[in-house]
């Protein structure tokens, strides 16, 4: 499966704050082989180094929890809900339509991913 195939496959919305917070703590306790790649910059070739993606996590999580005060979070997609190898994190405040619904799909803040990301058509 290629990271474009998987990137634009089925994915699980994460609507519940109790459910982002479970996640982030299974991505904390399993820091190894991650690579982050942020919209805007070039796919990244390595993956983070543990302490950066857990650092990665703190300041994303801070970031996330200001711009989001609400009790549903809905801003998360993940490829799977128990160990998830894709997660697709999107900017509250900047989101427009995630889904496609009245046009253009727009891109993620940061796509998390096990699988190096490659540029998309």
């Amino acid at each position: 499966m290629t990271f474009e195939t998987k990137f634009n496959g089925k994915l699980y919305g994460v609507l519940m704050w109790k459910q982002f917070d479970a996640h982030w703590a299974w991505l904390n306790d399993n820091p190894k082989g991650w690579f982050v790649w942020q919209n805007g910059e070039a796919a990244p070739s390595e993956p983070m180094s543990e302490h950066a993606f857990r650092n990665f996590l703190t300041e994303t999580e801070i970031f996330l929890r200001k711009q989001d005060s609400a009790k549903q979070c809905g801003f998360m997609y993940i490829d799977a809900p128990s160990e998830p190898t894709l997660l697709k994190v999107f900017d509250p405040r900047r989101m427009g339509s995630a889904c496609g619904c009245s046009g253009k799909v727009i891109m993620p803040r940061w796509t998390i991913s096990s699988m190096k990301p490659q540029a998309l058509n």
